[in-house]
């Protein structure tokens, strides 16, 4: 560059300054090169208008929070969580506002029911737009001497791998669609504050680097991911903050609805159009406490108030802990009730036949039945590893530990208890002298997924489910999953139903000509009949329950008259011989199985989530 193009650069830089100080509005518009949201939108609190989102945990506190405040916004929600009483109360106060609503019973720390959640969004051709990862569980073990691999493991499953792959699968659908979404993690400011609960912290500090990671990864297709940091966030039954005194800037808990609000600004494009890789943190100084008490420590005028106030505090803390004990004993459901839809329905009942709970504190019951000679209920806690006693006077013990995560139960013929495994991945009976018998573990080589319910006709041939609930995707060795019949002499396994996705719950008519069994993923019951040699035929949907309701068709058992009762949404679903609703027995738990009982089988026992119910019937049951 020659002298004289250098000093005619100078001088046009010169001038342009000199116009700029002297003129400092600019005659030029900025060229817009992104499209931005109209303020009016956020006046009219439309920022997420029409937009999907899905919230995982969202039942309660953080993430009931998080959807009111995007419901509110107007933004369609789609949420999970475990409780199902939770669900629906969510789901009535979102449908206050003019958006769409529907909730899922789903265990996100279960690939399954990732893979099921996601195939029904498929399947009803939701695109998610922004994606809230709330989900999340605690230990409060302390030190190494106390380290519990088991804990660590479900700690991470839940916090971390379930969020993880349910963000694989969306972001997939974000990008197919083009959708140029937002994926948000709820993290915490234990990812960085030492609170000595290693398990919890360090899945939380995990998210914190997956969310920079999946930043950088999503970027190319405009696809932002953040997270959220809060500290203690909770309110009294007031919907008042509590006290607290490392809040350095109110000195008090955080409001969830605060922790919404954030949400709304992570996932609106009027915000955050450039914020991706960040976690937002909101502790109200929480995190600055021991910066600030170790550089200049209060001074008290009298130190008896300074030991008052940390005995306050511990009193308060212990208080928390026994709620959250005497909850799980005295939780407030909804009382159950009959809802009928045909006066047919209420003749099955006594006159003021209540639904009763006779045994509760479990984690997760299953596979009902009784034993009529002995005079008691068996039934499954998958998750807790055992099978409990129930006698009809409500004393309860344990029949066997381990089960091996048993599920469904029944009886031969011989009275001998069958059981499908989930842990060891069998059918198995156990003999009068208490040895246990394997029945089918194999088919064509292969293990076989995870047996889930079972049937035993009186010629002795047995029919169970195999879905693949009890396992993870990489240990499905079967190509289907089946409905198997096993000999009576144990030498023979063939399958008799190859189309199912999720076959569970089985039931025979009462003259054994029929087979009906239920597909979880269809939401729908279908009905065979059975040939001579007990091969099936001539399948045909029997009913549709789908319903925009949480809850899934599983464990089913069939009266003397041929009346079918099947647990679904919202509890026990009752249908006559010729495929009507007569009605549901609703459940103030979700339900998963049932079975008749007591001597004259004129009771209806119900396995539901924590707990096990029964009811009175004026039509027996088929004895099994």
């Amino acid at each position: 560059m020659n002298l004289k193009t250098k000093l005619n650069n100078i001088r046009m830089r010169f001038k342009a300054a000199s116009k700029a100080f002297l003129d400092p509005i600019p005659t030029l518009k900025p060229k817009i090169l992104v499209k931005t949201v109209e303020p009016s939108l956020v006046l009219d609190n439309q920022l997420l208008a029409g937009k999907n989102v899905l919230i995982t945990g969202a039942a309660k506190n953080i993430g009931k929070s998080i959807a009111i405040e995007m419901a509110k916004q107007g933004a369609n929600i789609f949420f999970t969580d475990i409780v199902e009483e939770g669900c629906l109360n969510l789901e009535k106060e979102l449908n206050t506002y003019p958006v769409k609503v529907r909730g899922f019973v789903l265990d996100i720390s279960k690939p399954e029911n990732i893979d099921y959640l996601y195939s029904i969004l498929k399947e009803n051709k939701i695109i998610i737009d922004i994606l809230v990862n709330n989900v999340g569980i605690q230990f409060e073990t302390i030190g190494i001497n106390k380290l519990d691999l088991g804990e660590w493991q479900k700690i991470f499953q839940t916090n971390v791998f379930g969020p993880m792959y349910l963000t694989k699968l969306i972001s997939q659908m974000m990008v197919s669609n083009s959708i140029q979404g937002s994926i948000i993690f709820m993290t915490s400011i234990h990812q960085e504050t030492v609170v000595r609960w290693p398990s919890y912290s360090s899945s939380k500090a995990a998210l914190g680097m997956i969310i920079k990671e999946l930043a950088v990864d999503l970027a190319p297709y405009k696809i932002r991911v953040n997270g959220i940091a809060p500290s203690w966030v909770a309110e009294d039954e007031q919907k008042q903050p509590l006290s607290i005194e490392y809040n350095l800037l109110h000195g008090c808990s955080i409001s969830p609805c605060y922790i919404g609000r954030a949400a709304v600004y992570l996932a609106s494009d009027y915000f955050s159009k450039f914020t991706t890789g960040t976690v937002l943190k909101i502790d109200g100084g929480t995190t600055l406490y021991n910066y600030r008490v170790a550089q200049n420590p209060p001074q008290l005028k009298n130190p008896i108030f300074f030991y008052i106030n940390i005995m306050f505090h511990i009193v308060q803390r212990i208080n928390r802990k026994i709620k959250r004990i005497a909850a799980i004993f005295t939780q407030k459901l909804a009382p159950g009730r009959l809802e009928a839809k045909s006066p047919t329905f209420k003749t099955l009942f006594p006159k003021n036949a209540k639904i009763k709970r006779v045994a509760t504190g479990f984690q997760f019951t299953e596979g009902p039945i009784w034993f009529t000679e002995e005079k008691y209920l068996l039934f499954s806690d998958i998750p807790a590893n055992k099978i409990y006693k129930l006698t009809p006077n409500g004393e309860l013990t344990i029949f066997r530990e381990p089960s091996h995560n048993s599920n469904g139960l029944t009886r031969d013929k011989q009275g001998r208890l069958i059981a499908c495994e989930h842990g060891t991945r069998q059918v198995t009976r156990t003999e009068k002298d208490g040895s246990i018998t394997v029945l089918a573990d194999i088919f064509q080589e292969k293990k076989l997924n995870s047996p889930n319910d079972v049937v035993v006709k009186s010629d002795g041939f047995i029919y169970f489910t195999d879905p693949p609930y009890g396992i993870k995707p990489e240990q499905q060795e079967q190509l289907i999953q089946g409905v198997y019949r096993i000999s009576p002499d144990n030498n023979e396994i063939i399958i008799v139903v190859d189309d199912f996705i999720k076959p569970n719950g089985l039931a025979f008519s009462p003259d054994e000509k029929k087979l009906y069994i239920d597909d979880s993923e269809r939401r729908h019951i279908r009905v065979f009949d059975i040939q001579s040699d007990g091969t099936l035929s001539n399948g045909r949907i029997f009913y549709d329950m789908k319903v925009e309701k949480p809850g899934l068709p599983d464990g089913m058992k069939i009266d003397v008259q041929g009346n079918i009762y099947c647990t679904g949404s919202g509890g026990v679903w009752v249908f006559d011989l010729a495929g009507n609703h007569l009605g549901t027995i609703v459940t103030p738990e979700v339900p998963a199985n049932c079975a008749w009982g007591d001597e004259d089988y004129q009771s209806l026992y119900i396995t539901a989530s924590t707990s096990v119910y029964k009811i009175r019937v004026n039509i027996p049951g088929i004895k099994v």
